[in-house]
């Protein structure tokens, strides 16, 4: 009997399944697997109460997800007991004998090889199945873990209502989707709060979005708000002890952080007058680097979807979209994911995030979930099997950088990210949902440490760029 608290990520039903039947055939026994409830949710885990009951490797018994159903089954106890007499391996395992023999070990070395050819097939979207119906219902699974994992930590804090900031992009119309399926559609408000570089393309979505969920809509342009405090700072300069004047400077990238702020300004405000919390809607690869405000989208109650990398946020929308019909999420799955804080984000000319998440997604989750040393992708850029080492499309990473010079910056930069700024960005990151085996917070803690590049790296940096 197996009194597990293992927590529900995605695809860990199957896993746990076929675990289960496994340890029963090998010990040619009943294993009775008792899972923790979902009510035994913590702050950041989801519990399922998967309970499971197998017999020699068959599955006798298994209670749904999130049921809390009691299970039950027979078990043919003479018939394990046959099985283990006439079984010759079971009985030569059980002898206590077997650990006291003595074995010769042989020392065998193999040389480095220098190229590499995997015979492994190395699967680039592990949560996300090829075939249609095993991704429908991974993506169904998805849905399922964050709408029943965000109702319960809702419930903890007795909170009835949610409001979102609506951009027009696929982040915050997943978010409105997730929050409608775990609130109802009475209790999910969307804002949608453009500046002067929203296109009509996204301030369209956005309001097709709240029509196609039939969620309370508003809009509150910022332009007005941040150009207020634009002149707040220009007329109220910082005075010294010598009577010397010194204007704040407001530079590009200031002025698109002030906007990020404005908009969390509203939405605090917003929340709080409907007695309600307000969202964070970035996705894994946006918190792994650091891709967000202080203070502005990186803040809210929850982040529902940030143990999600990006191609995974679009599954599940797409998956959505078969039970929201009138919702615009395959539109805007169309348009290249961009802030839109700047002219050089300007969607209507094919410009948005720095990050290409086709690419980067996958580079990201190779230094997440394997603790990896960037030493290793410019090992395998060398060798040449980058793309095949992290599980991204292979004309991918020529068309991106056409030169070593050019792979060897954007690794600098965004290992950079990832274990710099990133990490005081996850340390005040909300509370999110895990999802997977390596999600950030408790189940892979946050040092603030000093930023370093390995020897290895800095060897083989020279060696690629000679």
């Amino acid at each position: 009997v197996n009194l597990s608290a293992g927590n529900e990520v995605i695809g860990k039903a199957d896993y746990r399944r076929n675990l289960v039947k496994s340890h029963s055939a090998r010990s040619l026994c009943a294993y009775v697997y008792a899972n923790a409830g979902k009510d035994e949710s913590t702050q950041d885990m989801i519990f399922a109460g998967h309970n499971l009951i197998a017999e020699n490797g068959t599955l006798l018994a298994q209670s749904t997800l999130f049921s809390n159903q009691t299970i039950f089954a027979d078990v043919d106890v003479e018939r394990l007991c046959q099985e283990r007499r006439k079984t010759t391996s079971f009985g030569f395992s059980a002898n206590n004998n077997t650990f006291n023999k003595k074995y010769t070990t042989i020392q065998i070395e193999f040389a480095e090889p220098k190229t590499y050819d995997f015979s492994r097939y190395v699967d680039a979207h592990p949560f996300v199945p090829s075939k249609l119906d095993e991704r429908t219902q991974r993506c169904l699974e998805v849905i399922q873990l964050q709408s029943r994992g965000l109702a319960k930590r809702l419930r903890h804090i007795n909170c009835q209502s949610a409001v979102i900031g609506l951009s027009g992009g696929i982040d915050s119309a997943l978010a409105a989707c997730v929050y409608r399926q775990a609130l109802g559609p009475e209790n999910v408000y969307l804002i949608s709060m453009p500046s002067h570089f929203n296109s009509e393309t996204t301030k369209s979505l956005a309001q097709g979005m709240a029509e196609g969920l039939g969620l309370p809509f508003a809009t509150m342009p910022i332009n007005d708000g941040c150009q207020q405090l634009y002149e707040e700072f220009a007329g109220s300069p910082f005075t010294d002890a010598a009577g010397k004047q010194l204007a704040v400077p407001l530079s590009g990238p200031v002025k698109e952080n002030i906007m990020a702020r404005e908009r969390c300004r509203i939405l605090a405000a917003a929340a709080a007058g409907l007695g309600g919390i307000f969202t964070c809607n970035g996705n894994k690869a946006e918190l792994s680097v650091g891709y967000a405000t202080f203070y502005g989208d990186l803040a809210g109650a929850f982040a529902a979807q940030a143990d999600l990398w990006k191609y995974q946020v679009y599954q599940a929308a797409a998956c959505f979209q078969q039970q929201f019909p009138d919702a615009p999420l395959d539109k805007i799955a169309a348009i290249r994911p961009s802030a839109e804080l700047s002219a050089a984000q300007d969607v209507n000319k094919g410009l948005g995030d720095p990050l290409t998440y086709d690419y980067h997604d996958y580079l990201l989750r190779y230094w997440v979930d394997n603790s990896a040393d960037p030493a290793d992708n410019l090992r395998a850029y060398r060798d040449g099997f980058l793309a095949r080492q992290i599980g991204c499309n292979e004309d991918l990473v020529r068309h991106l950088f056409p030169d070593a010079a050019a792979f060897v910056a954007d690794i600098e930069r965004w290992w950079k990210q990832y274990r710099g700024i990133g990490v005081a960005k996850r340390l005040q990151a909300p509370p999110l949902l895990a999802l997977s085996r390596h999600p950030f917070g408790e189940g892979k803690p946050q040092c603030q440490g000093l930023l370093f590049f390995s020897d290895e790296f800095k060897e083989l940096k020279a060696e690629l760029l000679s």
